[in-house]
């Protein structure tokens, strides 16, 4: 089932950047009725999950190269977490290129642009370093969101796909671009309704002491790091290997992966 929704995950992104009657969906409507069958022979199933995990990897390759295409390479790059003063827009979920039509939109309209959610990857692509009015992050902990969206000073966009409780935060000052509009929030078809929310709000009026996390990744640096780690595995000064897999970012877990970092031997 990983795989599956490893692959649905895969296609989901795919999606954003093309259309997805263009995908080819044949491999994965075949899976999930293989694992639908009361009985299923390890012939079938290693054939099923064999054929899965090669489109997979191969959705996954296709969706780095479009969305290398579409916003150019990744860098590293430090966020600023902290707001400026200024009136302000928030826009919150995981579709880059919603996000990338709302800067387009917003641009030159003396608003301030913020990230919020999984959006933080978006400063790292080559692109989105264009737009002057993208100022920052606010945001990282997955479960303050709705805490971060109730003290936002300000207009906020949710892009598609965004799976959020926001029925207690009517304001008037909420706004979606998914078709299907939650309890709420305002169907965004004019980027004027954003601007007037933004400076009808208070926006953000002091500053404080700039935080900084640094995101994106140099692709050199990474491979001279793993034939590093190999070598060392080689000559046998690493003898054991702990691979921990993607999450949500949540507070406990930067405090848990801080007592096993402080926690591991040398070896």
């Amino acid at each position: 089932m990983h795989t599956i929704k490893s692959v649905s995950s895969s296609i989901l992104k795919l999606s954003e950047i093309i259309p997805a009657e263009n995908i080819n969906l044949d491999v994965i409507l075949t899976s999930t009725l293989f694992t639908g069958r009361e009985k299923l022979s390890e012939n079938q199933f290693n054939n099923v999950m064999h054929k899965l995990s090669d489109t997979d990897f191969k959705l996954w390759e296709l969706g780095s190269e479009l969305f290398y295409r579409e916003f150019g390479k990744i860098k590293k790059i430090k966020v600023p977490l902290n707001a400026q003063i200024g009136k302000s827009v928030l826009v919150s979920g995981n579709d880059l290129k919603d996000l990338l039509t709302v800067l387009q939109n917003l641009k030159d309209k003396d608003v301030n642009v913020y990230t919020h959610g999984e959006l933080l990857i978006a400063h790292a692509f080559e692109k989105f370093g264009n737009f002057t009015d993208l100022k920052g992050h606010i945001g990282i902990l997955s479960e303050n969101y709705i805490f971060d969206y109730a003290t936002f000073p300000g207009a906020i966009i949710f892009t598609k796909n965004t799976n959020q409780n926001l029925e207690y935060l009517i304001r008037g000052r909420l706004f979606t671009m998914d078709t299907l509009v939650p309890k709420g929030t305002i169907r965004l078809s004019d980027y004027s309704q954003v601007v007037k929310s933004a400076k009808i709000a208070k926006g953000f009026t002091k500053l404080k002491e700039t935080k900084y996390i640094e995101i994106g990744f140099d692709r050199s640096e990474i491979l001279n790091a793993f034939e590093n780690l190999k070598n060392k595995v080689e000559n046998n000064i690493i003898k054991k290997i702990i691979i921990i897999s993607m999450g949500e970012y949540k507070e406990y877990q930067a405090k848990y992966f801080e007592i096993l970092s402080n926690n591991l031997q040398e070896n």
